[in-house]
């Protein structure tokens, strides 16, 4: 299938490719799911000018197939002149995404590359994280808001959910990790350049971004439980549940 829109406005599209599948909403790669369990909320290429200001894409034409979603995306936005490509791959037990563009222009950015949304159901789960230079850190998602970074220095995370041993490994860039919750978004972030680094930084003309994220799930019923306390698979913390209770006479709202 191919075909072109405007990111803002465009249809969405539902992919599965082999276990796992997921829903094309504009450029933004959500909802990825493995045996139809989510793992990740979201996968999307992004870029934030001088301003952070989102600079948004336009899908130039999307191919899919049994294993494969690829778009080919452009922006001119907020002085951007930047042309790419947006590739997903699945196999058996893991997914590849990469975003590989290149800039026209001299072109002053606070971020240019992939992010990963993280569910809201893993605060408080214990998260393993692969630094760099390949030292390895036991900490766990926040369960209560995190003002600051969680999470800095991420080549890999790996953490249980719903029944899954997952791992995520990072590359083309160093990356690391915000609490969207602070801006009442039921997420957490990974994302990269880290903003201990200044910025805005040039993207030059001609300079190409290539950067990875690569997915794996098994289910832990065939694996085994993880020795770690609270990653076994009957530990799933975060169970979504409302309790609604009288709370008085609400307050008039004027402006």
């Amino acid at each position: 299938m191919s075909s072109t829109w405007d990111s803002s406005h465009g249809p969405a599209v539902a992919w599965r490719g082999g276990r796992w599948s997921l829903e094309l909403r504009d450029d933004e790669l959500a909802d990825v799911a493995f045996d139809g369990r989510r793992v990740l909320r979201s996968i999307r290429a992004v870029v934030r000018d001088r301003d952070w200001n989102t600079a948004a894409f336009t899908i130039d034409a999307l191919e899919t197939s049994d294993i494969a979603l690829e778009m080919r995306v452009s922006t001119t936005q907020f002085g951007a002149d930047i042309h790419g490509t947006i590739r997903a791959v699945a196999r058996d037990d893991g997914l590849d995404v990469t975003f590989e563009a290149e800039s026209a222009v001299d072109f002053l950015t606070n971020r240019t590359g992939l992010v990963v949304l993280h569910p809201h159901q893993v605060a408080g789960s214990p998260l393993t994280v692969v630094h760099s230079h390949g030292e390895t850190e036991e900490t766990e998602f926040p369960a209560a808001i995190s003002p600051h970074q969680p999470v800095f220095d991420i080549a890999a995370l790996a953490w249980h959910d719903d029944g899954l041993a997952i791992r995520v490994e990072f590359e083309g860039d160093v990356f690391e990790m915000e609490d969207q919750r602070n801006w009442t978004d039921a997420s957490f972030k990974t994302y990269s350049r880290p903003l201990g680094l200044p910025f805005p930084y040039v993207l030059a003309a001609r300079e190409g971004v290539r950067q990875r994220v690569t997915v794996t799930a098994e289910d832990t019923a065939l694996v085994g439980t993880d020795s770690r306390p609270g990653l076994d698979a009957g530990n799933n913390v975060g169970t979504d549940q409302i309790v609604l209770r009288p709370g008085g006479k609400f307050p008039a709202i004027g402006t």
